[in-house]
């Protein structure tokens, strides 16, 4: 049991590393800026639309014939 958390333990420091990597390249720092814009305007835009959406939709049709 031992061994499978050691590999597990290894194989997440890998995955760390290797994100460590990718955000050190030339150019992520302004990709993560313009997303966290993108996802702000987006939650703004979402609090706007639920106000617009109907909160209930009431019918005045008979399906009963």
């Amino acid at each position: 049991m031992k061994g499978r958390e050691e590999q597990l333990i290894a194989k997440r420091e890998k995955e760390f590393e290797d994100l460590r990597k990718i955000a050190e390249l030339p150019g992520i720092d302004d990709l993560i800026a313009v997303y966290g814009e993108y996802e702000k305007s987006m939650r703004t835009s979402m609090m706007y639309l639920k106000e617009i959406y109907p909160k209930f939709i009431s019918t005045t049709t008979n399906r009963t014939s």
